[in-house]
């Protein structure tokens, strides 16, 4: 059982997490600890579990109890930083400062952790909030084992994910890494008999290939969770063209209210636009849509073929 309530957000990257991520992180009793299993890889548990993952229970709950105490920069220190009930004024002012150092040299390629007394105690009455971009294949596995838990799972249209993954190649902003070609990868999403549907897939386009393992991974997520309560599927799309109300329908699902520096934080991050590929605030009706001028017409035709075929059509009824 987790000491604290625990809300986990996933999603593919790409997908709108880290912009609902720091929404919730906006609320004054939450304690936001960003892609924790990006930085310390769960190299023990499989990327796709076929079943609910008991014989790693265990050890999916003392990673998450270990998840407040990082104090690895991306992790602890992400911006923008928000007031915390659970700290005084005094304190809050000096983890202000402390989080802003450490962001600042992780930039620079000088990693320091996170100062001591920016972790809450573990007294401390907080929710934690873990966001992933990892675990689509492992959301029934979490779920089960870390009752009491929320589990939003958020859905971006897979063009939107794609178009977004070839401008990021393109501009170098992974490092060198072309998911689209990265066939070991596919190969976890594929049966052990896969091999001729791999030969399929390595002839398609890039948007193709990438269409298609955004796909399978939501596909996952989104059948590992359908039939629990403490689990909710938002779509990105809904989200921005509707935000203050599909936020506040997440905030009470997650026992949570619409706290003035939540709205403040919404109107804030939907009212202006940063240019930056990882930008948080952006014109969300603008970014939803951004792809369909983005791919070229074959390459929007492939993706509304390809999705029409998938069970997810239903989040966007017009391709359905």
């Amino acid at each position: 059982m987790n000491t604290h309530p625990l809300i986990l957000i996933s999603g593919l990257p790409r997908s709108g997490t880290t912009w609902l991520g720091k929404l919730f992180d906006s609320h004054p009793r939450v304690l936001y600890r960003h892609e924790p299993d990006s930085v310390f890889p769960l190299k023990w548990l499989p990327t796709v579990l076929a079943n609910t993952g008991e014989d790693y229970a265990a050890r999916v709950r003392a990673f998450v109890a270990r998840i407040p105490q990082i104090r690895d920069a991306k992790v602890a220190a992400s911006q923008p930083m928000f007031a915390k009930d659970y700290f005084g004024t005094a304190r809050q002012f000096m983890i202000a400062q402390a989080l802003r150092v450490a962001k600042l040299t992780a930039a620079a390629d000088w990693k320091m952790p996170v100062a001591s007394f920016c972790i809450p105690p573990a007294r401390a009455e907080y929710v934690l909030t873990w966001k992933t971009i990892e675990s689509c294949g492992r959301l029934g596995c979490f779920a089960q084992a870390l009752q009491p838990v929320r589990v939003i799972q958020i859905l971006r249209h897979p063009g939107g994910v794609t178009a977004s993954q070839i401008r990021g190649k393109r501009l170098n902003k992974f490092n060198g890494y072309d998911q689209s070609v990265d066939y070991n990868y596919f190969k976890l999403w594929l049966a052990p008999d896969g091999a001729e549907v791999l030969e399929r897939l390595k002839a398609l386009s890039e948007a193709e290939r990438l269409t298609w393992l955004n796909l399978v991974r939501l596909e996952k997520a989104v059948s590992d969770i359908a039939a629990r309560l403490d689990c909710r599927v938002v779509v990105y799309e809904d989200l921005c063209a509707r935000p203050a109300e599909i936020l506040e329908e997440l905030l009470r699902f997650c026992g949570l209210d619409f706290s003035a520096q939540t709205q403040a934080f919404l109107r804030e991050s939907t009212s202006k636009t940063d240019k930056h590929y990882f930008g948080l605030f952006k014109d969300s009706l603008e970014s939803a849509h951004k792809w369909k001028t983005e791919l070229d017409e074959k390459s929007r035709a492939a993706v509304q073929r390809m999705l029409a075929q998938s069970p997810l059509a239903r989040y966007w009824p017009e391709v359905s």
